[in-house]
């Protein structure tokens, strides 16, 4: 990148031994008794702990989940994700640095959010339940591996493709982990671009060969999300969280939310506890106004007990949220660019 003529001149060089360094990857998915290892597989606290793994296009991907979250009265797809594709529902993503593109995403795979911790060498089976609007259309269940002492360009992807029809069906892959953490994937990969929905729910990782039945990651799954996509919102406007849990319990639970908020100059933002009164095996939503007063950007950590005792597997352990002032143009986020 540096084709201009002169001289570097270097001297005293030497070379010492450097004691190794543990590397570990710090956003990871904390362990629980089930043997799903995927946390809120079934969406049944929202879109909280997933994205989107799209086509990528140089050297970024879909910034955030691609699809809704659909309520039904079916029992065993109480909640799903659906992805709607084709007639321009679906993200175009460009990329101009070394080539410019412009590259519409024919395939959005809902993404789990956090390093898994995995055996490497040992055998898992991914699952999940999927269906479209028509028979025929193309998806994929999948996987990127990394170990945290590798470089990122070392990642280790594998999927398998399936045919979807109009009714539910459960899709599997069986593979040796090839790393130590991982994170998978479940949805569309249409062949060209067409006008197709597809549901995704009930999305399993577990050890061992053949597909599972799906049982839930913790007995209570806690999500807290911006309600403004991306965690920015412009001043002067209404602000706030939303915050879901999921009890996958037969029994009540009571739970109480703790907020740690800081701003940017790492100074104490308030927040009070919230208490959550869950029904058996449903889900409870509840809308967090945040302070008017609150300007620039702010750091949320979130925990979680009940008073059962019982696991809450907290989704969103970091949340993180910028109010800024209302932009000139079309978006509140500028950026220079070193490249005509």
């Amino acid at each position: 990148w540096f084709t201009e003529t002169g001289t570097l001149y270097v001297t005293d060089v030497s070379i010492t031994e450097a004691a190794a360094q543990r590397v570990e990857f710090t956003d990871i998915v904390p362990p629980t008794d089930s043997p799903n290892l995927v946390p809120n597989g079934s969406f049944a606290a929202g879109s909280a702990g997933w994205g989107t793994a799209g086509i990528s296009t140089g050297w970024g991907d879909m910034a955030h989940l691609h699809g809704r979250i659909v309520t039904s009265t079916e029992p065993d797809h109480r909640e799903f994700l659906r992805i709607p594709m084709g007639n321009g529902r679906t993200p175009i993503l460009g990329f101009d640095y070394y080539e410019p593109v412009l590259r519409p995403q024919t395939r959005a795979l809902a993404a789990s959010l956090r390093w898994i911790p995995v055996e490497a060498g040992a055998t898992y089976t991914l699952s999940a339940d999927m269906r479209a609007n028509v028979d025929g259309v193309r998806a994929t269940l999948g996987y990127a591996a990394l170990n945290p002492e590798d470089s990122q360009w070392n990642v280790r992807r594998d999927g398998q493709s399936v045919l979807l029809t109009t009714g539910w069906k459960r899709y599997s892959m069986t593979f040796t982990a090839p790393k130590n953490h991982l994170f998978v994937m479940a949805g569309p990969d249409l062949t060209e671009d067409m006008p197709v929905e597809v549901d995704v729910d009930s999305i399993a990782l577990t050890r061992g060969t053949g597909p599972a039945a799906y049982v839930p990651h913790a007995s209570v799954e806690l999500g807290v999300e911006p309600a403004d996509v991306g965690g920015a919102s412009v001043s002067g406007k209404p602000t706030a969280l939303i915050v879901s849990a999921a009890n996958n319990e037969p029994s009540p639970q009571r739970i109480t939310v703790h907020l740690q908020c800081r701003d940017y100059f790492d100074r104490p933002a308030p927040m009070k506890d919230l208490t959550l009164n869950l029904p058996p095996r449903g889900t409870v939503r509840q809308t967090l106004a945040i302070p008017t007063s609150w300007r620039g950007w702010y750091g949320l950590r979130v925990s979680a007990v009940s008073t059962s005792g019982k696991t809450v597997a907290v989704l969103t352990p970091e949340v993180r949220l910028s109010i800024v002032p209302k932009p000139q143009g079309p978006t509140v986020l500028g950026m220079n660019h070193a490249f005509p």
